[in-house]
């Protein structure tokens, strides 16, 4: 297993009200990758607490575009509802890294896991009831 010892962590979550830190990470597994980024399952080997980490590739047009999303999550830190959460950023290695909570498996691994045939309406409508509340949410700010 990797550690990663972030160095000039910035922390965005100030609802960490029971003072816990972020520190040494551990990284368990790759959650998913893309263009831009690779998304690996960490953990903080001080606290076990989970998280996942969005590795941005190296080159400056996708750096400059996660700077953006972090903006976007600066802008949202303050909102009224839960959106997902940003919990800090760092440079590791020259890339820059977003640190979010742990929400579970994405849609596409739950997907593969059911081998791609369709969810139960129950979970679609709860899926889109999450977003479009998000979209409303996005909205008011």
């Amino acid at each position: 297993c990797d550690l990663i010892q972030p160095s000039s962590l910035h922390t965005l979550n100030n609802r960490r009200e029971d003072g816990r830190r972020i520190g040494r990470l551990r990284v368990l597994e790759l959650l998913g990758q893309g263009t831009f980024a690779q998304v690996f399952g960490v953990e903080c080997v001080e606290t076990g607490e989970r998280f996942a980490l969005k590795v941005v590739k190296n080159k400056q047009a996708y750096a400059r575009q996660a700077t953006i999303e972090i903006d976007v999550f600066r802008a949202l830190a303050n909102c009224k509802k839960r959106l997902i959460e940003l919990e800090a950023y760092f440079v590791y290695a020259n890339h820059l890294c977003l640190l979010f909570e742990w929400l579970g498996p994405n849609l596409y691994e739950v997907l593969k896991q059911r081998q791609f045939r369709g969810l139960p309406l129950e979970i679609v409508r709860c899926l889109l009831k999450q977003a479009l509340e998000g979209l409303q949410e996005l909205g008011n700010e």
